[in-house]
């Protein structure tokens, strides 16, 4: 049986559609979970694991022990890939299992050890702990709490064995290291079950207490502005059998911008399918809203702020330069408000507004609200390196433009994004503000889509040379291919062997 897991992840209010899917198959997890588990195995050596085990026994022949562990840091961890598995339990639809087999962790931890009422050890020591079994199976519960992740973990089982522990120490006092081992070997199973009882009553709480008062939020600077991600799950993760077997997640996700309280509006774009492609380790689905998501953060977060001036159209045949003297036959009003030989500044901005894009057809289209100044430089003696400090400049027209786009996005190579901008034109142009207020909206539509039509060859030359993946290399992806379908754009990703 093929065993799929699948996540839905829910970028709208919980009763919404899908706007995020992914799918990861089981049958490539044992060449995934190494590039993922890896650089976690190396991030938490050195790190402090929270057990503090006291134990009190007492022995035929050998009295009373007592035996402390605390200030316990993992040294190095060793797993055995072939026999280490993420997947359902029992049939169950709430439940995983995480078992590890062969594997070997150093650790290294401060350990009193007192029998027979003679203290033996109050010392640093490590522990070896050899061909290492454990499994650990998690249970997801619903949880109706406002401030939770929408679901609470529950650690329901744990099972441990250990073929050999051995004991290294310092400053030993009686008796010799090799019956200290020999001592340990008797009291490892204790140990065990002392661990299994803190997994259960002390980090299965302590999880369950932080799912439930913590809730999923990520903080980015982007531009000026901090943005805030809370995250939420609309229902416990689940495990759906069937012809493919697969973890079903809901996600619900809501964007604000701290600093101003702007909140990032939501449409519906249609249904995603489960899967595009079938032969991808994981799939990511991407719905509509995630780009109207994207497009928002970049227009509130002011990153779309274009400024053109003459100096960039050199090298491109237009019958007009942005001069008051290469506009004069188009547009008559700059130069007959500045005379002549005045040096113009195009400045295209972003609106903080419902931007909504389509996916139809493999293209991504749609139409967005954009602010344009037109910007005179009235002495012009250093345009146009004056750009980003221009004392003699003033606004002459600002008008609130409505662009309709059409991009399409593929892969150029196996690491290469590439796009192609098919379209993008002036449907409409309201003026706000400004000097000028007789100037003809007609013959300024005119003008910019001259503009914008002789400048489309050039970006897309660029676009189309492609776009290096940063994320090649990372958690063994070899590749990524793009497929755009109706209302989705596909990610699927193909792992190394």
């Amino acid at each position: 049986m093929n065993i799929i897991l699948f996540t839905v992840l829910f970028f709208v209010r919980a009763d919404h559609i899908p706007e995020f899917k992914a799918a990861l198959d089981f049958n490539q997890i044992n060449s995934f979970k190494q590039h993922i588990l890896k650089p976690i195995i190396t991030l938490i050596q050195g790190a402090h694991l929270p057990l503090d085990i006291q134990m009190k026994q007492s022995f035929p022949l050998i009295g009373k022990v007592e035996l402390e562990i605390n200030e316990v840091y993992l040294q190095e961890l060793t797993l055995n890939w072939d026999d280490t598995f993420i997947m359902p339990y029992q049939n169950k639809e709430d439940s995983i299992i995480l078992q590890l087999r062969q594997t070997n962790i150093t650790i290294e931890a401060f350990t009193r050890l007192v029998f027979g009422g003679w203290q033996v050890l109050n010392t640093g020591t490590v522990f070896k702990l050899q061909n290492l079994d454990f499994s650990l199976v998690i249970q997801f519960d619903p949880t109706t709490s406002k401030r939770s992740w929408g679901f609470k973990p529950i650690i329901k089982y744990v099972d441990i064995a250990l073929t050999r522990m051995q004991f290294i120490m310092d400053n030993v006092i009686i008796p010799p290291q090799a019956g200290i081992n020999a001592f340990v070997d008797l009291l490892t199973p204790m140990i065990i079950k002392q661990t299994k009882k803190m997994i259960l009553q002390v980090a299965s709480p302590a999880l369950g207490v932080l799912s439930q008062n913590q809730r999923l939020q990520i903080a980015q600077q982007l531009g000026d502005y901090m943005y805030q991600f809370q995250i939420t799950f609309t229902q416990p993760p689940s495990v759906i059998y069937g012809q493919t077997t697969f973890m079903s997640l809901q996600l619900d996700i809501q964007i604000e911008n701290v600093d101003t309280g702007n909140g990032c509006p939501i449409f519906d774009t249609g249904s995603l399918p489960n899967r595009v492609h079938s032969h991808q380790a994981l799939e990511l689905i991407l719905g509509g809203n995630i780009i109207d998501q994207l497009l928002w953060l970049l227009i509130d977060s002011k990153k779309l702020d274009l400024t053109i001036d003459n100096s960039m159209l050199e090298n491109i045949d237009l019958p007009i330069s942005l001069t008051t003297n290469g506009m004069k036959l188009i547009i008559p009003d700059f130069y007959e408000a500045y005379g002549p030989d005045k040096g113009i500044y195009i400045r295209i901005y972003g609106q903080t507004a419902e931007q909504q894009m389509y996916i139809r057809s493999g293209r991504l289209l749609g139409a967005m609200t954009v602010m344009m100044d037109f910007i005179v430089d009235t002495n012009s003696s250093n345009y146009p390196n004056n750009k980003s400090d221009c004392e003699s400049c003033v606004i002459a027209y600002t008008a609130e433009v409505e662009l309709g786009v059409m991009v399409t996005l593929y892969n150029k190579s196996p690491q290469l994004f590439a796009a192609s901008v098919m379209l993008v034109k002036i449907i409409d142009i309201d003026q706000t503000s400004g000097e000028l207020l007789t100037v003809q909206q007609l013959s300024i539509m005119q003008t910019l889509n001259s503009l914008v039509g002789a400048l489309l060859p050039s970006i897309n030359q660029d676009l189309q040379k492609g776009i290096q993946n940063p994320f090649i290399g990372f958690f063994g992806l070899k590749e990524i291919d793009i497929t755009m379908g109706d209302s989705f754009i596909s990610l699927g990703v193909v792992l190394n062997e």
